[in-house]
């Protein structure tokens, strides 16, 4: 079942855009061709709820050294995305869409969870959230994996089915559809106008 099944979204809830990253955006080793499609619709949601928009922000190390076991193997792998040999603002969210938020909150980590930085969940408790909806890149990474730690965590979390992506479309599709039968009870997989219309 998708859609907006469990009432209205409260005025306090927050979207949380993840890792909308020049390095995503350009051509390069981590380019995502699809990922330029998405920023209409999530610049959409920004506009009709500036003040309700935190970003998350995907850092690689220097080099492998930092860290160990399979982190360091995936970037001796990926060696070419270290802040040692690229250029850093890569690393920066898509500017366009932070300046169309109000004082955005940006929660950077270096894993694909973005409830890794405990900073995420205490600005959520703080700021008395109970929704949280989520936009971004890539799907099956760290969208993600943020969702089921929203979901372990109790959040209600709902997917912007049309605001997010994968590099590969597939792989999209792959998780959208499971999630929505599997997780039914914790996770809403809805449209942006359906959001936006049930948004009060």
């Amino acid at each position: 079942m998708t859609g907006i099944r469990f009432g209205k979204i409260g005025p306090n809830s927050i979207h949380l855009c993840v890792d909308m990253q020049r390095i995503f955006l350009e051509p390069g080793p981590w380019f995502c061709s699809e990922t330029k499609k998405i920023i209409g619709p999530i610049k959409e949601i920004i506009q009709q709820f500036p003040k309700n928009t935190w970003f998350s922000r995907f850092l690689t190390p220097n080099n492998p050294q930092e860290f160990s076991n399979s982190w360091r193997r995936y970037y001796e792998h990926w060696k070419v995305v270290t802040q040692e040999r690229i250029d850093p603002d890569l690393l920066d969210i898509e500017q366009t869409l932070l300046k169309e938020s109000i004082q955005p909150k940006i929660f950077e980590k270096y894993t694909y969870d973005t409830f890794k930085n405990p900073d995420l969940n205490n600005a959520l408790k703080e700021n008395a959230v109970s929704t949280l909806i989520l936009t971004g890149v890539e799907t099956d990474v760290c969208v993600l994996s943020t969702a089921l730690s929203g979901v372990d965590l109790g959040y209600r979390i709902i997917l912007c089915s049309d605001a997010m992506t994968s590099s590969d479309i597939k792989n999209h599709d792959f998780v959208i559809g499971p999630l929505a039968e599997r997780f039914d009870q914790q996770i809403e997989i809805a449209p942006i106008d359906s959001i936006i219309k049930n948004w009060k």
